[in-house]
């Protein structure tokens, strides 16, 4: 979660391709990107990766079909 440009933003990263095609399944909302390949001006080889990412009106309402799973569950509460 951040702002770009002004704009509330959410995005994630994987490498691998089929978690972030299954979560733009899931939530129906945002794009796909990808392949993108990190730098290795360091000398370390990394793997590709893929991105989702949704921008405003978009981005709130993930973040609140989200929120229904990210929740404390009052019955698991009890339990600890």
């Amino acid at each position: 979660m951040t702002e770009v440009g002004g704009r509330f933003t959410l995005k994630v990263n994987n490498t691998d391709e089929w978690v972030i095609q299954r979560f733009y399944e899931i939530v129906e909302a945002g794009r796909t990107y990808g392949p993108h390949l990190n730098s290795e001006s360091d000398g370390h080889r990394r793997k590709r990766f893929w991105v989702w990412t949704a921008a405003e009106e978009e981005a709130f309402d993930v973040l609140q079909l989200l929120a229904l799973w990210l929740r404390r569950d009052e019955s698991t509460a009890r339990m600890t």
